[in-house]
């Protein structure tokens, strides 16, 4: 059942506000691509793939992802692009007919789940009837300009928040190298420690049966950001609503991304709640180390490096318990930390 729109709103068909432009595009594989060379964009699911030496299109697009795309909300299912280029048949080409703004539709699939509209089991596909048929809320084209606008101010303030957090980052490895060394080589000769002996691994836990309807704050990897420790959309759950185990947390402890991909994902919590299973949750022994010395020691690219090289598994290579317990760690006197 769809929703009440606002007075002027109305609910329309993707197919119905767009020009689909599918039949004009025309794959080209790596190889005969290699023999193409030129300075036209070559764009598949998911943004630019190539270079190509001629163009199908020279105009403003909205592409959507066909297969081997992401569809779930805030993810990247969609993107412009603008000027002479070359689409693959991986990505779904839309035009504007005069009713819809792209900008206003790439970030309607940004904000929107359109998994349901996804068939196939190993590569998920978003075939072509589906997609046309995507029920969009359509507001009068001057209210998509207005969204669009407002849209656009937060995401450039989000843009330049995140090359804050970077440099802010940036900084405090800086101040943390000028007074401890780089812990990398322990050039001043701290003591060193394992991982495992001055932390504690909160292991996995089944929430209390009693708390079926409090509100716990859930971290999942996606919700840390990559180097700069900074939360991002986290949520709350109903504990009754909880299946599985979760890490528990408080305030004060530390959460490490075990995948391999996610080894850049730390978090030094502010407060208490529940995480998922792929995070470590580490408590600082209090009488010898610091929850911000420590967190931001794992912070440093080199020891994501070396704890990388001792992921283990095929599909979803992690770090093992006794890896990152005899991570050594140069430990300077705790006033200091």
């Amino acid at each position: 059942m769809q929703e009440t729109l606002p007075k002027g709103w109305k609910w329309v068909r993707l197919g119905e506000v767009t020009n689909c432009l599918d039949e004009q595009r025309i794959p080209v594989n790596e190889v005969e691509r290699e023999k193409r060379k030129g300075s036209i964009p070559y764009y598949g699911a998911n943004g630019q793939v190539g270079w190509i030496d001629d163009y199908l299109f020279d105009q403003k697009l909205l592409l959507v992802a066909e297969d081997g795309g992401f569809w779930n909300a805030y993810e990247p299912s969609s993107y412009i692009i603008n000027g002479k280029s070359w689409v693959n048949n991986h990505a779904h080409v839309l035009a504007e007919n005069g009713n819809a703004l792209l900008d206003f539709l790439n970030y309607y699939f940004y904000l929107t789940d359109f998994r349901k509209y996804i068939s196939g089991t190993t590569r998920g596909k978003l075939n072509k009837q589906n997609f046309l048929n995507i029920p969009i809320p359509l507001p009068p084209l001057p209210t998509q300009h207005w969204i669009v606008e407002i849209l656009e101010e937060a995401d450039n303030l989000r843009k330049l928040r995140q090359q804050a957090d970077e440099k802010m980052k940036e900084l405090i490895l800086s101040l943390f190298v000028q007074m401890f060394g780089d812990p990398t080589t322990n050039q001043k000769g701290w003591e060193v420690r394992k991982l495992g002996n001055i932390t504690e691994r909160v292991t996995s836990q089944i929430l209390p049966i009693n708390y079926p309807d409090k509100e716990f704050l859930y971290i999942g990897l996606e919700h840390i950001e990559s180097n700069t420790g900074m939360l991002n959309n986290a949520n709350h759950q109903n504990g009754g609503a909880i299946k599985s185990n979760k890490n528990k947390f408080e305030a004060g402890d530390i959460l490490y991304g075990k995948l391999r991909p996610y080894l850049n994902k730390v978090w030094l919590a502010d407060r208490s709640g529940i995480c998922s299973t792929d995070i470590w949750v580490l408590r600082p022994i209090k009488n010898m180390t610091n929850g911000y010395f420590v967190s931001t020691f794992l912070k440093f690219q080199p020891i994501v490096g070396v704890l990388n090289s001792k992921t283990e598994g095929a599909n979803l290579p992690r770090v093992k318990a006794y890896s990152f317990d005899r991570l050594p760690v140069p430990l300077p006197p705790l006033p200091l930390q």
